[in-house]
């Protein structure tokens, strides 16, 4: 995603003049003075026993692992001849460690991004590990040569060290300095932290060439905010050049101007995740930055995200995007071939399962690709862009009208209206009938029916990139993760329960319990009824269906030791068994954030209890029925004939967020059923005379 500067279109041999023009053209006389912060939080290096006071900050944050003495990151940028404008980002950072649990931070990671078109460069990285030992400071120190490289999604990478011996009441430093061609990828701030930050700075000073959107996330506002103008000359080796070759440097001095920002946090408190929670920099106080456009005075104007046309153009441009996909049209033409049915779903699942057969996921998310088609074929293994747009060019290929859509996963943030290319992150395929309805599809799952879509994607809404429909498209399942129970069961006179179970998943459920069953095999599915006291399964039975989509059954055995209690001639029973609901999901008092339920969901529970010939029910619970608004429903219905208890429970949720401002009416359904689900039953021993 390198930025190419204008004067990277002319021909080599006339660039040195034509630069030399080019940025003499903004000169500017304006000369202000800097401003910096008014208020050191450590110097790095440079450090007391006092600094050191583990005391001072346990009475202070009794609760927390470890507190942020400071972090502080300056962006500016810097012009090279050959790579043109870059970012330079220079942060240090001191933490000081409160107890064990605080330790783990010690293991010190630095993103940077990384592409056939550009990579960040870190250097001057330094670590210090402070320790009080026999009453003086010991300093341990850690260089850049002692990380090694790990691979993340998306393009990304860290360099990672292991700090040495980090410990309560270590105090740990860093510093380093990221270079990045990647000029829309400019450094989000992260305030907040996990663990309650004292003082926090971040700084940019921005040319006027540069127009970038500033959004603010977070509930905690910033102690203080600033901008002023300023000037600095830039020195640039424009060079001399014979025959294309560099024969000595020469170097021109330029004066720049912008704006200085700064932005600075005080005793912030520690994040606290609620359940049920999107990424939490949608929530965390952090600061982003959006490029909008490039512009020089007397060029064209160059466009990013200042509108969803921008960023659709960019992306099209692409190597990775765009120009993947129109290289990909008469390879997968040639390679795989599918005759049209003109059923338009079963088209597009022929299509579907055709990619998902010759090309397996690495488990890599991407918006972009990283490997050419060809390569992706031969390998027989892509990442989730390449598997996606290779899906979008399948099915043109076939005639149906098939787009990209564009969005960011859970663990990123929530798209917003303004338009984004930074905080894209992910890409999936929308598929339009000659009706105008469409299928969302992805296809890196293997047990994922076509239409339906993973919870790491189930963010809200995308974009989808048409040029005649370049709208924002709901992010949702068509149809709720759906679980159909049998549960057969006998009470005998001891008070044990046997019996059979049925577990049928459906839709989406489905790819999530073969997903489980993939990674835990049959002891995720014994344990759903073995985390119940006394519970024993036996004689299980899984059935995954044979193609995507297909039901996933689970059939077994059980038995409950003891589970009805007998006082004389009475015996008191749980008739919902583990089926009841008895802790409620949601037990903070108050919420933040909005509760987010991903997937809707529908249960459907029967479960029939054959009493022994001597007892009589003589109590049980009443049949009930709670909804709230139109979107939370519940129904319990029970009957007793031939001796047997018959239940059965219905459970709807078709709402897949919950604002915090109606979180307690959410509190108040699920404590409604957890009241009525710890009524008992009561029977009566009948007399054997």
């Amino acid at each position: 995603m390198k930025l190419l500067l204008i004067y990277k279109s002319i021909p080599h041999k006339m660039r040195s003049s034509y630069f030399i023009k080019l940025f003499f053209s903004i000169i500017v006389i304006l000369s202000t003075e800097r401003t910096f912060s008014q208020e050191i939080a450590f110097e790095f290096g440079d450090i007391s026993a006092e600094n050191m006071d583990v005391k001072k900050y346990i009475e202070k944050y009794p609760d927390a692992p470890a507190v942020v003495i400071g972090d502080i990151g300056h962006c500016r940028f810097i012009l090279e001849r050959d790579a043109g404008f870059q970012y330079e980002l220079e942060r240090k950072f001191r933490i000081i460690i409160l107890n064990d649990r605080g330790v783990g931070l010690g293991d010190v990671s630095v993103p940077y991004y990384e592409t056939s078109e550009g990579r960040d460069r870190i250097r001057n990285f330094r670590a210090h590990v402070y320790n009080i030992e026999d009453g003086r400071i010991r300093r341990q120190r850690v260089r850049q040569r002692a990380g090694h490289t790990a691979d993340l999604d998306n393009n990304w990478k860290s360099l990672q060290f292991a700090l040495p011996e980090v410990r309560p009441g270590s105090v740990i430093e860093v510093r380093y300095t990221v270079t990045s061609d990647f000029l829309h990828y400019l450094p989000t701030w992260q305030f907040q932290r996990l663990i309650p930050v004292k003082y926090t700075e971040f700084r940019l000073d921005l040319p006027t060439f540069f127009t970038y959107r500033m959004r603010y996330r977070g509930l905690d506002e910033l102690i203080s905010k600033s901008e002023n103008r300023f000037s600095e000359t830039i020195r640039v080796n424009v060079g001399t050049q014979a025959y294309g070759v560099d024969v000595q440097n020469r170097y021109v001095n330029i004066n720049v101007f912008g704006t200085s920002y700064n932005w600075v946090a005080k005793d912030l408190p520690a994040f606290e995740p609620e359940s049920h929670i999107r990424g939490i920099r949608n929530y965390a106080s952090n600061m982003s930055f959006e490029l909008l456009s490039v512009e020089f005075d007397n060029l064209p104007s160059h466009y990013y995200a200042d509108s969803w046309e921008s960023v659709m153009k960019y992306l099209n441009k692409r190597k990775s995007f765009g120009e993947y996909i129109l290289s990909a049209q008469s390879l997968l033409a040639q390679n795989f071939s599918v005759n049209r049915s003109g059923c338009f779903e079963t088209d597009v699942t022929n299509a579907y399962n055709l990619i998902k057969e010759n090309i397996s996921w690495n488990e890599r998310r991407s918006l972009f690709a990283s490997d050419k088609p060809d390569e992706v074929l031969e390998k027989g293994v892509g990442n989730s862009a390449e598997i996606n747009l290779m899906l979008c060019v399948k099915l043109r290929n076939m005639g149906i009208d098939a787009h990209p859509v564009v969005l960011s996963t859970v663990d990123n943030v929530i798209l917003l209206d303004a338009p984004t290319l930074s905080e894209l992150n992910y890409v999936i395929v929308a598929a339009f009938d000659e009706n105008g309805d469409y299928m969302l599809l992805d296809a890196t799952e293997p047990h994922l029916p076509p239409g339906y879509l993973p919870v790491r994607v189930l963010n809200d809404r995308g974009k989808l990139l048409h040029s005649s429909r370049l709208r924002y498209i709901d992010i949702k399942n068509p149809k709720p993760a759906k679980t159909k129970k049998e549960i057969n069961l006998s009470l005998d006179e001891s008070g044990m329960l046997t019996g059979t179970f049925e577990i049928k998943s459906l839709y989406v459920q489905s790819y999530i319990d073969n997903k489980r069953y993939s990674k835990y095999g049959e002891e995720y599915f014994k344990y759903y009824f073995q985390r119940h006291a006394g519970v024993e399964v036996t004689n299980i039975n899984i059935t995954e269906g044979k193609s995507s989509g297909d039901p996933f059954v689970v059939n077994g055995e059980l038995k409950i030791d003891g589970y009805a209690q007998i006082f004389g001639n009475e015996v008191i029973l749980e008739p919902l068994a583990f089926e009841a609901i008895k802790e409620s999901k949601f037990t903070d008092e108050e919420r933040n954030y909005p509760v987010s339920l991903f997937n809707e969901l529908e249960r459907e529970v029967s479960i029939t209890i054959e009493l022994p010939e001597n007892t009589v029910l003589i109590e049980s619970p009443e049949p009930h029925q709670v909804t709230w608004g139109r979107n939370f429903y519940y129904e319990y219905d029970i009957s007793y004939e031939n001796n047997v208890i018959a239940q059965k429970i219905t459970k709807k949720i078709s709402q897949t967020s919950v604002s915090q401002r109606r979180y307690n009416g959410l509190v108040r359904f699920y404590n409604y059923i957890i009241d009525h689900n710890s009524k008992k039953a009561i029977l009566e021993i009948a007399s054997r005379d």
